[in-house]
């Protein structure tokens, strides 16, 4: 199956966060800037932040040096996936800003829920795999994909998104 790039727009991510069955209190604003007077005009508290970067040298030297400290991924206060196919970053770095740093996580039953059950002692390339097995998940990232402003292109997306939160 392929999987088109989510846009790094809020009312997309937004969709998307709903549609696996993350609570309302969950959401995304765009961010210019990470000063104070920046963070504080946020409703609520910022919980996690979302990075996007073009795929470039550097980029491939990061993640080169990320699959040689893969074990820094597997702390037991950590939920880590692992990307396994083209195009899920912003599915996975959405899953991971909810999932980690919050010790008593309440989620109804929902698709994000069944997948964490399933996948919570599992390796982080493994939970990769189910993630991209998962179809619930996968159809709200298909859906939320269509959604956006940008036109798809074919193929690997130019530009990655990761998430900074903290544990």
């Amino acid at each position: 199956m392929t999987m088109n790039a989510i846009e790094s727009n809020p009312d997309v991510m937004n969709k998307l966060l709903a549609a696996i069955g993350v609570p309302d209190t969950f959401k995304i604003h765009d961010v210019l800037g990470t000063d104070e007077q920046e963070v504080a005009n946020l409703p609520g508290n910022l919980k996690a932040l979302l990075l996007v970067l073009p795929k470039d040298n550097f980029y491939k030297e990061a993640l080169a040096e990320k699959v040689s400290n893969s074990e820094l991924f597997q702390a037991p206060d950590v939920f880590f996936i692992q990307q396994t196919k083209d195009n899920m970053c912003g599915t996975i770095a959405l899953i991971h800003a909810v999932v980690n740093g919050i010790e008593s996580l309440q989620l109804d039953n929902c698709p994000l829920k069944s997948f964490i059950d399933e996948v919570k002692d599992l390796k982080p390339e493994e939970r990769g795999n189910k993630l991209v097995e998962n179809e619930s998940i996968m159809a709200a990232h298909n859906e939320a994909a269509a959604e956006g402003q940008s036109n798809q292109l074919p193929g690997e997306a130019g530009h990655h998104m990761v998430c900074f939160v903290q544990v």
